[in-house]
């Protein structure tokens, strides 16, 4: 079945992972991207973000699901949905165990144990990572995978860095919270005021955890402070 993540009527946000596992739940077996019409966000930011998002994550995000990925107006535009509720639904009604995206790069290992990843952009900039988390990763010795607005990084090398490391750390944000649908290790710091809204909508309640989260995932409904971090830190060493 190939299933087609239609611009026109879906965001180009990293919401299209949940999409893309949900698909693969339901029988997908190929991933097709429409730009045939109008982009969604046309209002809310430029064209050339959206192609930008594209190219950057959506394109070769599918090989993640080990899905081949191509643009086309082919396909079933309806299946799918981006919420989690939604995907978990179908992930219990399917009696098979959650589907997770993996590196299709080996994992990259090296001495840096940590990682931290900044939100630095343009949208809501008000969640952006506050100060305090580039002094925690100094002073954990963390490697610091920069906004890809400010430094660019390849999807599939991303995941690597992330697939390699004991303990990936930051705040909500799309590339970071990719994570959500991999096995690999997160503390994500979730500011109950500033990301309890964006959690409503996906009627997830502040102190819950995303349902499929492993051992090595963890969601952690704080303010982030230097000491609650090294807290946390300290906590997964």
């Amino acid at each position: 079945m190939i299933a087609c993540y239609d611009l026109h009527r879906r965001l180009p946000t990293y919401d299209f992972f949940n999409w893309l596992t949900h698909v693969r739940v339901l029988g997908a077996t190929q991933i097709t991207f429409s730009t045939s019409s109008k982009l969604l966000m046309r209002k809310k930011w430029p064209r050339k973000e959206t192609f930008d998002r594209l190219d950057n994550f959506m394109l070769p995000g599918p090989a993640l699901a080990g899905l081949p990925a191509r643009l086309g107006d082919d396909g079933d535009r309806v299946i799918g949905s981006h919420l989690m509720a939604d995907l978990w639904r179908d992930v219990q009604a399917s009696g098979v165990e959650m589907p997770r995206l993996r590196s299709v790069l080996p994992p990259i290992n090296s001495q840096v144990r940590y990682t931290v990843t900044i939100r630095d952009t343009f949208w809501e900039p008000q969640k952006n990572s506050a100060p305090v988390w580039r002094k925690f990763a100094n002073r954990i010795g963390a490697r610091i995978i920069e906004d890809t607005a400010r430094v660019k990084i390849g999807l599939h090398q991303r995941v690597a860095i992330y697939a390699g490391a004991e303990m990936n750390f930051g705040v909500p944000n799309g590339p970071f919270s990719m994570l959500w649908w991999t096995p690999y290790p997160m503390t994500m710091f979730c500011d109950p005021v500033l990301n309890g809204p964006d959690w409503k909508r996906q009627d997830t309640e502040i102190g819950a955890q995303v349902p499929w989260m492993l051992p090595n995932q963890r969601m952690v409904w704080a303010t982030a402070t230097m000491d609650r971090l090294m807290e946390e830190f300290e906590r997964n060493k």
